[in-house]
């Protein structure tokens, strides 16, 4: 007897679907119809049959926030890490032609949206906690600088705005890449699940190629530094943590792609605890090459202290890969690693200029700072510092909402994916909401956690608020990437942010802050312009979306030649009507 499977208001269980026999009506409100003959054929379906395909769970299980003892692979309650659809299941959808709440159930859609909203909060939370652990790696590094002397702190500085402009590019563009291929791969390659581990392979080697030409760069770095400073001291301080840091840059570098890895398939519990054993390598590392007198190393003990704390974490995701299910990716390194380099690269270019496009032009504003004096540099400091904490949690979400739309994607539920976008729209909302109160209401306080000097303290009060706003909008701009990055857009995401930033925001600021004279709140117009135009265009462009055709897209991704079949995508022998219809095209 087959069973049909759709959203019902009435669902006792917690992914809020509803198992109907062939005797029950298929309620009208989901606009599909099954003929007689398709209804008489799948009547030949016997219990044993049943059975068999109930019984036949890809091995290693899956996990799921709702009922994690299940079978992940289950075909009769599907949840984020389901396989794809199997003979004899039929699963009944709403395609983008009845989207308006007006057709279907309120409660439904409302069960929906809520078990989405969830499945993000329960996938957040974790990386959330590991992010602010890994967060205080930076304020470790810059207590140790800060009693080494003033040269060793500035040098830092500036070799980060090389790191900013040459290394996050490069890191993040390949992770944006397999953040797509791999999270839609793990859902959509239901014959060869070892598609995800591929592509982690062949992002693994690209990011390897880039980072030897990046070498050539930051061991010679001296030169494009002297640009920015004439400082002989802190030039020197600047070349030799570049030097010592790169080896530490490759290493987050395989982190970020295993932990990407796990992201694709749902994972995020263990990461808290990977950071937690990564700041206690940092810390144990920095007191025995920088504080101990015995074995200090000096300057150039922090950089290195920093690549333990990252070797460590590497090790222990390896581990846990190793000694978990989460190695059903996994089979080993295969010569498919160096084939479909450019499908990667289609998506890591536009990817590496979006990063150059936000975390370039927060870069900008601190260097047009340093032209203001010393107490607008010194507010900066604090302004900055307050953006990148409070941009951790969102930074988050829009990852856990990438993955977890390339997933549905990948599994053609267009329907669900839509509903996951806007449920992760609405849990960023509710976190740009509570910062901008909390920052705004406590901005004296904050302040004076920072410094005591009187002139800093009241410059920094002064544009906090301003801040606040910014901040809210690089919140949904965040997302708003991460939601296109799970779709594969990135060409589009780099456009707008590109755009945004520097045909549009550099020019404000560079007029508003030396031309009208207003100072470092004129550079901070002018980032509030790019971020607040980057999320307008970005939402619109979620809000237009074509979700059928984004489900023909990753389709086309995962059957490109170069994965030689390992992308085939299952479907039932004969697709149902109502299944062909909730998956086709609008044209």
């Amino acid at each position: 007897m087959t069973n049909l499977l759709f959203l019902s208001p009435s669902s006792s269980n917690s992914s809020g679907l509803s198992m109907y026999s062939e005797d029950h009506d298929i309620p009208p409100n989901l606009h599909h119809s099954v003929s007689n003959s398709q209804r008489s054929d799948d009547s030949r379906t016997t219990k044993q049959e049943a059975e068999a395909v109930k019984g036949s769970s890809f091995k290693g299980g899956g996990y799921s926030p709702f009922a994690p003892e299940r079978d992940a692979f289950s075909p009769h309650i599907p949840f984020e890490n389901s396989r794809l659809l199997l003979e004899r299941t039929e699963i009944y959808t709403p395609d983008d032609r009845s989207l308006e709440l007006g057709s279907h159930k309120k409660s439904g859609v409302f069960l929906l949206w809520w078990n989405e909203f969830w499945y993000l909060v329960n996938k957040t939370l974790p990386i959330m906690a590991g992010g602010i652990l890994q967060s205080m790696m930076p304020f470790i590094e810059v207590i140790s600088l800060g009693h080494l002397g003033k040269s060793e702190l500035a040098g830092m500085g500036l070799a980060h705005i090389l790191i900013v402009f040459s290394g996050y590019p490069l890191l993040f563009g390949v992770i944006g890449a397999l953040e797509t291929l791999g999270s839609q791969a793990f859902m959509g390659a239901a014959k060869h699940p070892f598609l995800t581990g591929i592509y982690l392979q062949r992002s693994i080697l690209i990011g390897s190629v880039g980072f030897a030409i990046l070498s050539l760069l930051w061991l010679n770095a001296q030169w494009a530094l002297s640009l920015l400073q004439n400082d002989q001291a802190v030039l020197g301080f600047s070349s030799l943590y570049l030097r010592a840091y790169f080896s530490s840059f490759y290493i987050l570098f395989l982190l970020d792609c295993v932990k990407q890895y796990l992201y694709a398939q749902g994972i995020t519990y263990p990461i808290p605890f990977v950071q937690l054993i990564g700041c206690l390598a940092t810390i144990l590392g920095q007191w025995i090459l920088v504080w101990n007198q015995s074995t200090s190393l000096g300057f150039v003990g922090i950089p290195i202290s920093m690549g333990l704390g990252y070797l460590a974490m590497l090790a222990s995701l390896c581990l846990y890969i190793y000694k978990t299910d989460a190695k059903r990716c996994w089979n080993g390194w295969s010569l498919l690693s160096l084939k479909g380099w450019d499908q990667v690269m289609q998506l890591a270019i536009p990817g590496s200029l979006m990063t150059l496009g936000s975390s370039g032009a927060n870069e900008l504003v601190s260097i047009g700072a340093a032209g203001l004096g010393t107490t607008s540099l010194a507010a900066q400091s604090i302004l900055t510092t307050t953006l990148r904490i409070a941009i951790i949690p969102n930074s988050y979400i829009g990852i856990v909402a990438s993955n977890r739309v390339g997933n549905l994607l990948g599994s053609q539920q267009a329907y669900q994916a839509r509903m996951s976008a806007i449920a992760a729209q609405s849990a960023t909302c509710i976190v740009a909401l509570f910062g901008l109160f909390a920052l705004t209401t406590f901005r004296v306080q904050w302040a004076a956690f920072f410094t005591n000097e009187p002139d800093v303290l009241a410059t920094a009060v002064s544009l906090l608020p301003l801040v606040s706003v910014t901040m809210g909008c690089e919140t949904f701009s965040t997302c708003l990437s991460g939601l296109l990055r799970g779709q594969g857009r990135q060409p589009l995401a780099a456009c707008i942010k590109l755009t945004s930033f520097y045909l549009l925001a550099a020019p404000i600021g560079y007029y508003t802050c030396f031309k009208f004279d207003q100072g470092l709140s004129g550079l901070w117009i002018g980032l509030l312009c790019g971020h607040g135009l980057t999320a307008i265009a970005e939402g619109i462009c979620i809000a237009l979306t074509n979700w059928a055709h984004q489900v023909d897209n990753c389709k086309r991704r995962l059957n490109s030649s170069s994965n030689a079949g390992y992308g085939t995508i299952s479907q039932p022998s004969t697709p149902p009507r109502a299944l062909a219809e909730s998956i086709a095209p609008i044209p």
